[in-house]
């Protein structure tokens, strides 16, 4: 975490140094009237959004097929580019250079704010798909671990079992919350008794859970 702030203050630190020996060799070289001071603006909010980017949290995800800073990079070279063009110019290049700018710093902001709703609806497909496997999951579990410290007839009938788990439906829904509720709490029964029942107590609660997740397919497939 400190090395990944480490980063990030270093980074930082080179935009602003970029930022005054890009303002100063500017000022030296062109001429300073309004446009170039709109341009210097415009570039100065190009190096703060490109700050941002490079300490957000989401600096690693994916959209366009680049990283988030690349996309702020990107801007930022644009930016300058156009900047330097426009002072070069002058006056000559009123108002169309302005609307230019402003179409540049547009683009990236739509850019990013569609990647951050993109992100977030990921992030709840990605929730809701977990809680909707959650079942599955935990009843896995619980199976796995009764067929570890369980060894002969016990030990197969649990396989069974697990078999008909691996292949029947991962996602629930609202319907099946009940029966899921049943079947996890027959496997824990089964899990607590498994070692002291006699092997037809176990092979009628085995087969119920069988029964119950048969059950609970047809009632996710409706």
């Amino acid at each position: 975490m400190s090395k990944e702030i480490s980063k990030h203050n270093i980074a930082i630190g080179v935009l602003c140094i970029a930022f005054m020996a890009y303002a100063l060799i500017c000022s030296i070289v062109f001429q300073r009237n309004i446009v170039f001071w709109v341009e210097i603006c415009f570039s100065l909010i190009a190096f703060l959004l490109s700050g941002v980017a490079m300490t957000s949290a989401e600096d690693q995800k994916l959209v366009f097929n680049l990283p988030l800073y690349c996309l702020a990079s990107v801007y930022l070279v644009l930016q300058i580019l156009a900047s330097l063009f426009f002072m070069g110019l002058q006056g000559s290049c009123e108002p169309w250079c302005y609307a230019i700018n402003v179409s540049l710093l547009a683009v990236y902001l739509c850019a990013l704010l569609a990647t951050r709703a993109t992100l977030s609806h990921i992030v709840q497909v990605d929730k809701s798909a977990e809680q909707q496997t959650s079942f599955v999951n935990a009843l896995m579990l619980e199976l796995e671990t009764m067929r570890d410290r369980t060894e002969g007839e016990r030990k197969k009938k649990i396989e069974e079992v697990i078999d008909v788990a691996r292949y029947s439906n991962l996602r629930s829904c609202d319907a099946s919350q009940e029966i899921d509720g049943v079947i996890l709490e027959t496997a824990k029964n089964l899990s607590a008794v498994i070692q002291d029942e006699p092997n037809s107590s176990i092979t009628d609660m085995t087969n119920r859970i069988s029964e119950q997740l048969k059950r609970r397919d047809r009632i996710c497939k409706k």
